[in-house]
């Protein structure tokens, strides 16, 4: 039976990312920062969509492609291009944020990002985005000496998070992310939103393909967290007494991440709670002390269920008043005054 079987949180201590086509898209800025190189060496232009092809290969790479007489030349060119609109110009796709910050609040799942950009760039593109806390590990091209699709990118970042190869899983949206997760001997999950099918990524050893990150980690993680168990409804949870609360909870402490100091990164000062009954997780890792942190997550619990445990209000069916409809029907004639003024003129006209 395939690991994807089980929630991810049951099995795997890490997730992997790629970061262009996976994370986000920088597609227009690398467009600009290549067709700046081309011009600065005399080269003709390249399409757009010749130069997403090649987002992911190292510069060499693209430049042998596109100007191989001008390789040495081009490429510190567009690194220079690179420093001044990288950044800015680069956005996460929808929901990844959202996504990862959920990953990061309800589970002890660590986060590292994988990429052919240079590793300043990746930390400055997490730290504009306020990732740099959820991030564990960062590997950029710059790392190591062997680009994907060789494990190296891989290997190191496991090595970083002191985390064994059956223990991950990689998302990524290429081929040579494929490759280096199996090199690395690492699950491999596959996203569309680059330029390599659903059917290639497959093929490269994909265990299965999503539309989008934000889909990848609801279907594999977010849909097994907080649920109710079979059967349950929202609406008959009754929110035990306070000190019942406790003989219904397992408690576990792990490691944090992001900035704190070797009090945080080094002890066991983060806390998780989950409530055995709902499922309900919660997590607590923003101060270096574990006391803290653990009536931070009681305070989290006990919210959530109260929240759980709130009745909706029935709602009373009402007639609209006079003014709405009559808001209403003055809203459709402006509408189908518009329309008749855009069709053409008659001949009688």
């Amino acid at each position: 039976m395939s690991i994807l079987h089980k929630p991810v949180h049951e099995w795997a201590r890490a997730l992997l990312f790629d970061f262009d086509f996976t994370l986000g898209d920088s597609s227009a800025a690398v467009v600009e920062c290549v067709n700046f190189a081309l011009q600065q060496v005399g080269a003709p232009f390249a399409t757009p969509s010749a130069i997403k092809k090649t987002i992911g290969l190292p510069l060499d790479i693209i430049f042998r492609q596109f100007c191989p007489q001008h390789v040495d030349a081009a490429i510190p060119l567009f690194m220079d291009c690179a420093d001044r609109i990288m950044v800015d110009k680069t956005e996460m796709y929808p929901g990844v944020i959202d996504a990862l910050q959920r990953v990061a609040d309800e589970t002890d799942l660590q986060i590292a990002v994988i990429s052919t950009k240079n590793h300043l760039r990746i930390v400055e593109i997490m730290a504009r985005f306020r990732l740099s806390g959820i991030v564990r590990v960062i590997v950029g091209g710059d790392d190591i000496p062997n680009p994907k699709p060789a494990p190296d990118a891989t290997l190191l970042a496991l090595k970083l998070l002191e985390c064994p190869a059956s223990e991950a899983l990689f998302i990524g949206d290429s081929r040579m992310d494929a490759g280096s997760a199996k090199a690395a001997g690492v699950a491999f999950c596959g996203v569309t939103t680059g330029t390599t099918s659903a059917a290639q990524l497959a093929e490269a050893g994909a265990l299965t393909t999503y539309a989008n990150t934000a889909a990848a980690l609801e279907d594999l993680l977010l849909t097994h967290l907080n649920k109710l168990p079979a059967g349950g409804d929202q609406r008959e949870f009754v929110m035990p007494a306070l000190d019942s609360l406790q003989n219904e909870v397992e408690i576990s402490y792990f490691k944090s991440s992001g900035p704190g100091g070797q009090k945080k990164n080094k002890t066991s000062s983060a806390v998780r709670i989950r409530h055995i009954p709902t499922g309900i997780i919660v997590v607590a890792t923003e101060s270096r002390s574990q006391h803290k942190n653990r009536e931070l997550a009681w305070q989290r619990l006990i919210a959530r269920l109260e929240k759980l445990a709130e009745k909706p209000k029935p709602r009373k069916r009402t007639r609209p008043p006079a003014a709405a409809k009559a808001a209403r029907l003055q809203k459709k004639k402006v509408i189908s005054a518009k329309k008749q003024m855009r069709k053409p003129p008659s001949i009688d006209e």
